[in-house]
This record gives structure tokens, sequence and C-alpha cells, in this order.
């Protein structure tokens, strides 16, 4: 999952970016779900960032997790946030990571929680 509501700047989405193409470098299969306040876009992960990002509204968390309980089951959801928006109200039924690009800690998570800038420092 990939915020991309207002609160995200490019530098975030950029950080982003990087990250997933990190991640389909060592040959996992990715499928990028675009999401604001809920999912504007989904697809296969290529090595190419899209020219255009949809969304650019507000953040809500909950459409994305209860598509994944109902109907993709991933074996992990890695979320991509600045942590910007209220905690969910759906649980998930599957791991969740969520990488927070932000310096504010965000609301409640299900799920593991992890700093972009500590990522970022590891690889560096």
């Amino acid at each position: 999952m990939a915020d991309t509501s207002a609160s995200v700047d490019s530098l975030m989405l950029s950080r982003f970016w990087a990250e997933i193409g990190r991640i389909h470098a060592l040959g996992i299969r990715i499928v990028v779900a675009e999401c604001d306040t809920r999912v504007r876009a989904r697809y296969l992960f290529s090595g190419k960032r899209p020219p255009v990002w949809a969304g650019r509204g507000g953040t809500l968390y909950d459409e994305p997790i209860q598509l994944g309980n109902d109907v993709w089951h991933p074996g992990l959801m890695v979320y991509f946030t600045d942590g910007e928006g209220p905690a969910p109200l759906v649980a998930p039924r599957f791991p969740m990571l969520w990488v927070i690009a932000g310096e504010r800690r965000p609301l409640e998570l299900p799920g593991q929680l992890t700093w972009m800038k500590d990522i970022e420092q590891r690889i560096n």
C-alpha cells in the first residue's frame, strides 16, 4: 500500500518508490495499491514508478485492510504512509508492517511499525 493522500509530499512519495523498488529488486512480487480515503489504483509493480499518483485526498486505512481481508488475502501487507490519519477500525487478518515516513508517532496501528528513516540509514 502506498499512502497517496495530500499530506504525503513528493519527497515522501519518492522515498516510498525507492523502497518498493529495493524490495522488487530482491525478486519479490509486489502488488501496489495507491490509497487516500479509499483505494484509487491497484497494479502489479513492474519496476517503474507511475507518472502520476492516484489520490491526493484525505487518509483512511480501512478500505485497503478490508479488501485484504475479503479479496486480496496478502501474505504480508506493507503500508507506506506518513501516519497522518485516524486509526483503522478494521482489524487485519494478515500480517502488517507500517513504514512511517513522517516524524510524528501515528495513532494505534495494527501490526508492526518501523520508520522510513531507520530503513534508509541501514541501507546507506
